[in-house]
């Protein structure tokens, strides 16, 4: 019996249903497919942009090390004509060469002069030409000048006191022995003064300062130039204490910070130094916490130059100092990238138009007045939002987490420390002073090393405030110590008369050292 309509109808609806719920199977795995390598893709994605981010920073160190290894120390961007475009950079005029030779001359100025009479030999005293004639002196003679050296010479001074006695009693006296720096001490106080000199200025350690020494005829151990120096700074303690002192009562002060070994323990301390106009002190830390800049600044008033670090935040208050940003950190965070990133120049040559305007000021010896707040607020002012438009359009064009990305981020959060030079021309461009004043720090560190102890490093620092702000105001630092030594603790000397940038030299015949 054949099957009815309706029963085929009903089988196919069955195999039609069956294959319906085939294909919705096929369909969810098909899902589950998709999903899974959804979630594979984004994680290789995300691994994909870590392990890029990862390699962007290992080329921006890479560059950094190799910079630093083969390349020049300088920033300086290549000339023109080495960069593809503009007019050759001119050479310098005549008037800026005579002012060179004129200042070469005048440094030569104070060196001592020996003449020498040279006379032409007998052989040439008698004309070849004539017979019997001698020949007669014309003129003056023509002056050979020759810049010689000699070498350095220690001297031991002996002084005779003399005693006197009455013919009819037993009264005696005696004549005054010279002060001393060292009650006691066998040592002079220029002698000291060298010490402290060398070891801290020029950086040279004490077992080459031994050698040096022992060449010379004055055999000294490493122990007892050490102890020379702790005594000076124990005697020049109020001076360097009371520099530190003043600077904090400075409209505008520059900071900065390095770090430095210490032997007894082990591990790296800090070395701070401070700035104004005329002064540099320095300051010995265990750490790079903010009690340093709080312990020397407090709760003065004005303007605080430093970086983006935020050991300062102590100090930078609203009522107290107000943070001043530093154009040069920002410029060498794009200089380091500049080869792997070549669009850094643009932004390069922006930062280089602000330290143009401020040549030209400078130049025009119009510097620190309202010209320059002038031309601070008229030509500055343009660049400035060049830059920060620059740097808006160029952020999401980098991860943030490259190092590019980092350097961008950083100078736009610090964009209001950065454009605080346009409230007053007292306001330097950039920190550059401060990281100067470290060098001195950096060069011991290359060469002495380490410093023995907390008590060493502080004292150091103390000294080397005193030299460098002798350097800085052009006092020479072996004729200054070797003053201060004797004059810092007699009656009736003022600390602020001592101080490098206030300090006069006495009279040659009152110089205690020649006594």
């Amino acid at each position: 019996m054949a099957p009815s309509r309706s029963q085929a109808l009903e089988r196919e609806n069955a195999a039609l249903r069956d294959q319906v719920r085939r294909l919705e199977g096929t369909i969810a795995t098909l899902e589950g497919t998709i999903e899974t390598l959804r979630s594979t893709l984004a994680a290789h994605t995300k691994a994909f942009e870590e392990q890029k981010l990862a390699l962007d920073r290992t080329l921006a160190s890479f560059e950094q090390l190799k910079s630093r290894l083969f390349r020049k120390k300088s920033e300086k961007l290549p000339p023109p004509e080495e960069s593809g475009g503009g007019p050759p950079a001119p050479g310098p005029t005549r008037e800026e060469t005579l002012k060179k030779r004129r200042a070469r001359a005048a440094s030569r100025a104070g060196l001592a002069i020996e003449r020498t009479a040279v006379a032409v030999p007998p052989a040439k005293r008698v004309c070849p030409h004539c017979v019997d004639v001698e020949l007669r002196r014309v003129g003056a003679g023509r002056t050979v000048t020759l810049v010689d050296y000699e070498p350095g010479r220690f001297v031991q001074r002996e002084y005779e006191l003399e005693t006197l006695a009455c013919s009819r009693c037993d009264h005696i006296v005696s004549a005054e022995a010279p002060t001393r720096p060292v009650e006691g001490g066998r040592y002079g106080p220029r002698f000291i003064a060298h010490v402290v000199v060398q070891k801290l200025l020029y950086a040279t350690p004490h077992h080459r300062l031994e050698k040096m020494f022992a060449d010379q005829g004055v055999p000294m151990s490493r122990s007892t130039m050490t102890d020379l120096l702790h005594r000076a700074a124990e005697l020049l303690e109020p001076l360097f204490t009371r520099l530190l002192v003043l600077i904090a009562t400075a409209e505008v002060v520059q900071a900065d910070e390095t770090s430095i070994r210490v032997q007894h323990r082990g591990k790296l301390a800090f070395m701070w130094t401070f700035l104004s106009e005329d002064m540099v002190a320095y300051r010995f830390s265990p750490d790079r916490s903010g009690e340093t800049p709080l312990a020397v600044l407090g709760d003065s008033l004005g303007a605080l130059v430093v970086d983006g670090y935020s050991g300062y935040n102590r100090v930078l208050q609203p009522r107290t100092r107000r943070r001043v940003g530093c154009w040069a950190h920002v410029r060498r965070k794009f200089f380091e990238l500049r080869e792997s990133i070549p669009e850094a120049t643009e932004l390069l040559e922006l930062i280089a138009e602000l330290y143009r305007i401020e040549r030209g000021v400078r130049e025009s010896g119009l510097a620190g007045g309202p010209a320059h707040l002038e031309a601070r607020v008229g030509r500055s002012g343009p660049v400035l939002t060049r830059i920060f438009t620059w740097l808006e359009h160029h952020r999401p064009l980098h991860p943030p987490r490259s190092a590019f990305g980092m350097a961008i981020s950083y100078t736009l959060k610090s964009r209001e420390a950065l454009t605080a030079f346009l409230a007053s021309p007292a306001l330097p461009l950039d920190n550059n002073r401060s990281e100067s004043a470290l060098r001195w720090v950096a060069l011991g560190r290359k060469n002495y090393l380490f410093v023995g102890n907390d008590e060493a490093g502080a004292r150091i620092a103390g000294l080397l405030s005193l030299l460098a702000t002798c350097v800085k105001n052009g006092v020479n630092p072996l004729d200054y110590l070797a003053d201060v030594l004797l004059r810092v603790h007699q009656r009736g000397v003022t600390l602020d008369d001592l101080l490098p940038h206030r300090w006069k030299p006495p009279p040659p015949t009152e110089d205690p050292a020649a006594a």
